[in-house]
């Protein structure tokens, strides 16, 4: 390789130096025009073979980084007609689920439960956040129910009371509500069979709900919730 390149580099001297002074190398019947031509064209061929190795370098270089690019990567998106990435339309549910079988009655009990986005900051007692948990009961001796219970705090719903609701970006609406039988403040149930039903199916249709309720001693408190992708069947 190094001796390739000495003569490489004493050829390229010899043709500058023929065609600046020819005269050096005459000889015999070669005169200095002729060895003034084959400098000329020895530097032409050897410049040409130069530009010509360097194109043929560039052009595979883009070759290969075109070839590269059209395999697809683990993290990339099939395109659709129109260019844009195919991304599955799916969203996370943040229902949760769970049933009980009574044994002797032959029965079950299902569950559907989703807890508010937000919480709200009551005072002393019940300072710290409080979050809203609705939940769907199918319950054999029971019945259809839909309620609210509040994780620290007490609603003001003993003898009945109403709520707002809003389903997405719809009207506000309002909603009767009734207190636990037991007496539990910390809970309110959907009144109405029919209504129950109704406001099953407008859940099954939303993706977020809004409700707004008062509490006692705190006055009324709004909670959000991510309410897409109920799957519930019964009722």
């Amino acid at each position: 390789m190094f001796i390739a390149s000495f003569f490489v580099v004493v050829i390229f001297f010899a043709m500058i130096v023929g065609m600046i002074k020819p005269s050096i190398f005459s000889f015999g019947s070669f005169k200095a025009t002729r060895l003034k031509i084959i400098g000329i064209w020895f530097f032409l061929t050897v410049i040409a073979s130069i530009f010509m190795g360097n194109a043929e370098k560039t052009t595979n270089q883009l070759a290969g980084g075109q070839a590269g690019n059209t395999q697809p990567t683990a993290t990339s998106a099939p395109l659709t007609s129109d260019g844009n990435a195919n991304i599955a339309k799916s969203e996370a549910s943040k229902w949760q689920y769970s049933e009980k079988r009574d044994e002797m009655r032959g029965s079950t009990t299902y569950w559907a439960t989703l807890k508010s986005n937000n919480k709200v900051a009551f005072d002393f007692p019940y300072n710290g956040g409080s979050y809203l948990t609705l939940e769907l009961r199918k319950d054999p001796q029971y019945g259809n129910d839909v309620m609210f219970s509040i994780s620290k705090g007490q609603f003001t719903c003993v003898m009945g009371c109403k709520g707002s609701v809003k389903f997405d970006d719809g009207q506000v609406q309002s909603v009767n509500l009734t207190g636990a039988s037991d007496g539990s403040a910390d809970v309110v149930f959907i009144q109405g069979s029919k209504s129950i039903v109704n406001f099953v199916d407008k859940i099954k249709k939303s993706k977020t709900m809004m409700v707004e309720f008062e509490f006692y001693n705190e006055g009324r408190n709004q909670f959000k919730f991510d309410t897409a992708n109920l799957e519930w069947k019964h009722f």
